[in-house]
């Protein structure tokens, strides 16, 4: 509890002030804000003096929970929240693209795999099922990456509404979280016969977190961004199909491989919003490698090249190649034309529109045997 007259945490130049131990607070654990304590009057003019019991405050402080978070209904809705923020900006990103993914897949009948299910009362009885896969997976993804000390000085910057940067919770309440979320999603991951893809997506979450794989180089950022939406919809395809062994075509092991290259290339449209954190950890983006200019016109003309392309490889007629085409000549004008933040996001949103459109392309395949020649060494079909 706080006493009845607190000592002023801040004065009116914005300095930290010492607070005495008289005023108690739970302790936390540290997180890379610094505060430094220097000696001030109390409330009642008193000086205050530099002696052990004066609390310097370091790190994450008791001061900042009681700042950021003092007096707030920590209820069973305020957690669900919070959990709820930490996957918030990927909803788009993952579920919505890889959830149609799936479905389009399964859909699309032997085109993609060997799955018999084709029946829309079979595939909807296993989608929530996919959603709540790809969520839980999604959450432990998530929570890894943002507890960590770089990515919160980024989302103080980029997006200070996450859990951490608006103290709803610490970094080491963070991790504890994250070890029961990873239990969880192993767990469901089993109980649904998808290890494999989940496996996948933990290693690759380590790699991009853990060992800095998201900063180094942005060829070896986009490509584990382009393997781990390629889990996530895998692990949904097969859940929704229903059958654990369930294998891909040949022409859906390519197109796996295109979606793939298509990610790779262009997902870099989503960096040209957050530069402003990028640059504040040092993270090695295009637009930050390159140049703004050259991210936003290599962005541009890549989406416009694979909306003509992946059209083709499936044989698809004019009518419909128009479609993807004029959505892709559309986006790319867009990014080339403005370069605005607020540009920026709604770019980010129509590539995810975007994607889900040449997701729904084996819809339309009168074949499974795509236009593009296959190697002679490799059979049509699995």
């Amino acid at each position: 509890m706080k006493s009845a007259n607190p000592t002023p945490l801040a004065d009116t130049t914005g300095e930290i002030v010492s607070v005495p131990r008289t005023e108690s607070y739970l302790p936390v654990s540290p997180c890379p804000t610094v505060f430094m304590g220097v000696s001030k009057k109390d409330a009642s003019g008193n000086k205050l003096a530099k002696n052990p019991e004066i609390l310097s405050v370091r790190h994450e402080t008791t001061i900042a929970r009681a700042a950021g978070r003092g007096g707030q209904d920590r209820s069973l809705f305020y957690h669900l929240y919070t959990i709820w923020l930490f996957t918030r900006n990927d909803l788009k990103t993952v579920v919505f693209p890889q959830i149609a993914f799936a479905l389009f897949n399964n859909f699309s009948g032997r085109v993609l795999s060997t799955s018999t299910t084709s029946n829309i009362s079979d595939i909807s009885s296993r989608v929530m099922w996919a959603i709540v896969w790809i969520w839980i997976n999604l959450l432990f993804k998530d929570i890894a990456n943002q507890r960590l000390s770089d990515s919160i000085s980024e989302d103080a910057i980029n997006k200070p509404w996450r859990p951490i940067p608006s103290r709803r919770l610490d970094s080491d309440e963070a991790r504890r979280l994250l070890i029961a979320v990873v239990t969880c999603a192993f767990l469901i991951s089993w109980l649904l016969d998808v290890t494999t893809p989940s496996i996948g997506l933990m290693a690759l979450t380590w790699l991009y977190d853990d060992l800095g794989g998201s900063g180094d180089h942005y060829l070896l950022r986009h490509l584990l961004t382009a393997f781990g939406l390629l889990c996530f919809g895998a692990g949904a395809t097969f859940i929704i199909g229903g059958q654990a062994n369930d294998h891909l075509t040949h022409p859906g092991r390519q197109w796996f491989f295109i979606i793939g290259a298509v990610i790779t290339t262009t997902v870099h449209v989503q960096d040209l919003e957050d530069m402003d954190g990028d640059v504040a950890r040092d993270r090695k983006t295009i637009p930050i490698v390159w140049g703004e200019r050259a991210a936003r016109y290599s962005a541009a003309g890549m989406i416009f090249v694979w909306s003509l392309l992946c059209p083709i490889y499936w044989n698809l007629r004019l009518s419909i190649c128009c479609l993807p085409g004029l959505f892709g000549l559309g986006l790319a004008i867009m990014i080339v034309r403005h370069n605005s933040v607020a540009a920026y996001k709604l770019a980010w949103k129509l590539w995810c529109l975007w994607i889900v459109a040449l997701f729904a392309l084996p819809l339309c395949a009168d074949s499974p045997h795509p236009h593009f020649p296959m190697p002679a060494k490799y059979p049509s079909h699995v």
